[in-house]
């Protein structure tokens, strides 16, 4: 999936392209080109090409207390960039 010049986030064809978001203490933001679907109440699949990395999370989510998927699929990431080297 190509991101429009200018734009680093957004939604496009289906998609929300989530490249730079997650990052916290020492987890790194996810990859420029991570793009993810959101379902209803805490579904999500998030799609890291170019790790080779789909984290899905079938949760259910008050709309008081959202998970924070771009953290928890950031910190995945680092995780296993961390293990896999």
């Amino acid at each position: 999936m190509t991101q429009p010049q200018g734009r680093s986030e957004g939604y496009g064809a289906g998609f929300w392209r989530w490249g730079g978001l997650g990052a916290h203490d020492a987890v790194p933001a996810l990859p420029v080109g991570t793009y993810a679907m959101n379902g209803n109440r805490g579904q999500f699949a998030v799609i890291v090409p170019g790790r080779n990395i789909i984290v899905i999370r079938r949760g259910f989510d008050l709309p008081a207390a959202p998970f924070a998927m771009p953290r928890f699929a950031a910190g995945v990431v680092a995780t296993l960039d961390k293990i896999t080297k």
